[in-house]
């Protein structure tokens, strides 16, 4: 949804440089010293910019015959601006679609990768201290190098070490800060730390204290996380639920698996979703705005708020194009992203406007769906 969003966005800066272009054709030129006419040049740029507004949708004015022929070659250079930024944006959308949801996996690895270089700390700090003058001779206890002998913290290590997850230089320096000020002072780590020999259980107790109670409520770590993931307002909770379900999964049964929480159960099939979906919502959307005004009582497609139109577009798209899903289905996912995203009257204003149109495009064998219950969408 929010890669539609953008590209909408795109959309409408794209048409908005195509009728600077037009404008730019009919202004005065500076260079001569021929009578140049104002009024007519706006009538001119006036005629073009409506010709184009008529016909944007297509890409070529050549069945328009009552237009003067400058005005007809101006409107059909701002069409071929037009049409070559939207369908360069539509391509870079698409392609950064996938790339950034595959980041949410990655990024749950980079947050597992922060915890296991605590435990590499533990033991560099230990290197420090035996080459410090005077601090070599401090007792140091067994139970200080819980952490980097963590039985569940080995394993992880060994699930994730073919997946490129190495910090960077800058990423270690800001988890060594977060475990000189932080995790060091935290009291479950300090009672972590005081057990002689800890069981498998309180070996995973203890990283998932460290990523729910240390990583996502600190400070630093947050703004990182989100520096690098434009989506992490949206992409957090899903990335911490990941990292968590990645160590819950290490059992004392499944030692030398190399299982780890994914994005999906079946990633390639929901990834070729995902971009069908995109594709049909891009390919049909005019279309579908058209039928949404047709069928909003009292509200043309201007009024209707840019987010609410593209998940309406969204869910006729899946309601036309997806014939195994069940209306129903359909029309309650999409009310949920209404009622999480959209405003508070939307989601009414939503399930109005889905109910009657998958209706309508059922009664015009638009909507095909085959199966029990897949019709259904009462």
């Amino acid at each position: 949804m929010q890669t539609l969003y953008s590209l909408e966005q795109c959309r409408k800066s794209d048409l908005g440089l195509a009728e600077d272009q037009i404008k730019e054709n009919f202004q005065p030129n500076l260079n001569t010293m021929d009578f140049q006419d104002p009024d007519l040049l706006k009538k001119k740029t006036d005629e073009a910019l409506k010709i184009f507004r008529e016909n944007y949708q297509g890409r070529s004015v050549s069945h328009i015959s009552a237009a003067r022929e400058e005005v007809l070659a101006s409107v059909q250079s701002a069409l071929n601006l037009y049409h070559s930024k939207y369908e360069n944006d539509f391509r870079f959308f698409k392609d950064h679609m996938v790339e950034e949801a595959e980041k949410i996996f990655n990024n749950s690895l980079k947050v597992l990768s922060f915890v296991i270089h605590f435990s590499e700390l533990v033991l560099i700090e230990e290197e420090e201290r035996k080459n410090s003058f005077t601090r070599k001779n401090q007792l140091v206890s067994k139970s200080a190098f819980n952490l980097p002998n963590n039985k569940v913290l080995s394993e992880l290590r060994s699930r994730i070490k073919t997946k490129n997850a190495e910090l960077s230089d800058d990423e270690k320096a800001d988890c060594r800060e977060i475990y000189k000020k932080v995790l060091k002072k935290d009291e479950e780590y300090q009672k972590y730390i005081s057990i002689e020999s800890p069981s498998f259980d309180e070996d995973k107790d203890i990283l998932l204290h460290i990523i729910k109670a240390i990583l996502f409520k600190n400070e630093a770590f947050v703004g990182y996380m989100d520096s690098i993931d434009i989506a992490w307002t949206e992409n957090n909770a899903i990335i911490k639920s990941m990292s968590l379900k990645s160590i819950k999964l290490i059992t004392e049964e499944n030692l030398g698996s190399d299982e780890l929480a994914e994005l999906s159960l079946n990633w390639e099939d929901d990834k070729a979703f995902f971009k069908n979906l995109f594709e049909m919502t891009y390919e049909n959307g005019l279309e579908y705005e058209e039928m949404i005004a047709q069928n909003s009582q009292n509200w043309t497609a201007e009024r209707i708020t840019n987010l609410d139109m593209i998940i309406l577009k969204m869910a006729i798209s899946e309601m036309v194009h997806f014939k195994s899903i069940p209306i129903k289905v359909t029309i309650n996912e999409y009310l949920e992203l209404a009622k999480k995203y959209s405003t508070p009257k939307s989601k009414k204003f939503i399930n109005g406007i889905l109910d009657v149109m998958a209706v309508s495009l059922s009664d015009k064998g638009m909507i095909k769906k085959s199966g029990r219950g897949l019709i259904d969408n009462k």
